[in-house]
């Protein structure tokens, strides 16, 4: 739930804000009594949801341009057809 903060038990709370997350919500299911399993999932679930980019972090890039999209000023004229020529 966005702007809720970090919510999450204690030992993952801290590993969430040393990772720099502000705002993440957390649930858990099974056994998490283990603090050193329970942390180790957590991690394991950080490291997951690292390997993808969000828009904020794409960053500016210099696209090409297609080979077909020609700029507005450089369209072709349409060819005219000379009927006296046949």
């Amino acid at each position: 739930m966005r702007g809720t903060g970090l919510v999450a038990a204690g030992a993952p709370k801290k590993l969430l804000q040393f990772a720099g997350l502000q705002d993440c919500y957390t649930s858990s299911t099974g056994h998490t009594r283990t603090k050193g399993n329970f942390l180790k999932a957590t991690l394991t679930a950080l490291e997951k949801s690292f390997g993808f980019l969000s828009p904020d972090l794409w960053g500016e890039h210099d696209y090409l341009d297609h080979p077909y999209d020609k700029p507005e000023n450089q369209k072709e004229e349409p060819k005219k057809l000379d009927i006296r020529a046949v």
